[in-house]
């Protein structure tokens, strides 16, 4: 509901939402980034910072394909500095377009990500 509400206080809709949490690497093949696509008809890639499902296959580069069932899901990333992270397809994006989509917005962790982890835990901590 949080999200949703967000997203809701938006001027325009976004082209693209990077979900904090899985897309189809996901026990169930629906995590959170699922649901917010379906929810919002909007694309979307969760972004996650553990490995829910699956295996890692054989790097190319900084990727290498998250496999579940010998079936591709998604990417772990590992940036030159920082810790790896995991993105997979929530709504109305292929796995394949993940790896170009990192190579336009950067291999570190998500700007935008980061920033909202920092505002949400200074929320819990009672400093905003």
């Amino acid at each position: 509901p949080l999200m949703l509400a967000s997203l809701q206080r938006l001027r325009r809709k976004p082209n693209l939402i990077l979900v904090d949490g899985h897309g189809v690497a996901h026990p169930r093949r629906a995590g959170i980034a699922v649901f917010i696509g379906l929810l919002t008809d909007t694309p979307t890639i969760g972004v996650a910072k553990s490995l829910l499902v699956g295996s890692l296959g054989k790097s190319m580069g900084p990727f290498a394909p998250i496999l579940v069932e010998g079936v591709k899901v998604g990417y772990a990333v590992s940036p030159e500095k920082g810790p790896r992270y995991y993105l997979s397809p929530g709504h109305r994006v292929r796995v394949k377009d993940i790896a170009k989509i990192v190579q336009f917005i950067g291999f570190d962790y998500p700007q935008p990500l980061r920033e909202a982890h920092k505002i949400s835990k200074s929320i819990v901590r009672g400093n905003e």
